[in-house]
């Protein structure tokens, strides 16, 4: 069975549909140890540290004959500055493993928040799950989520 939708299939109320890559030419950075023909299969690769969910490589299905190869990978669908493949993968594995009410605004927290002063010294956030990462009709509730904690944050006393 192909496994390139697994992970996403478990996430997908909350979060976009990743965009497929496919990859046709020469063998790179393929170990030799596999030998000249292998099949490579494998869903979004992670790990745990310091008890927290880490984003390793997308979900992979490639065939290597020789020196060619044929490789469908998955990727975030929207490539800016701020929106990238690590906080999309790692937002829907935080949502899955680590987020212990399923609700969207305890995936927001538990992936973080940063913060920098402009020019004129007006704070702005950022949250590491973007809404381009989420459903259009839940947008209304990451909004919602999103305001609720910078709320909070704006009460704490540093």
């Amino acid at each position: 069975m192909i496994k390139l939708y697994k992970t996403w299939r478990k996430a997908k109320q909350v979060f976009v549909k990743p965009s497929l890559r496919v990859y046709f030419g020469p063998r790179i950075k393929c170990p030799y140890l596999l030998g000249p023909h292998f099949i490579a299969n494998y869903d979004v690769m992670w790990k745990t540290k310091y008890g927290e969910v880490r984003y390793e490589e997308p979900p992979v299905f490639g065939i290597s004959i020789f020196k060619w190869c044929l490789v469908f990978s998955l990727h975030f669908p929207i490539n800016n500055a701020y929106a990238c493949d690590d906080h999309y993968w790692e937002s829907i594995l935080v949502h899955i493993y680590d987020n212990k009410s399923g609700t969207l605004k305890e995936t927001i927290e538990r992936m973080g928040i940063w913060s920098r002063f402009t020019k004129d010294y007006n704070r702005q956030r950022y949250f590491a799950v973007r809404p381009e990462y989420i459903r259009p009709e839940l947008l209304k509730e990451y909004y919602d989520a999103v305001t609720e904690i910078d709320r909070d944050k704006d009460d704490l006393v540093l």
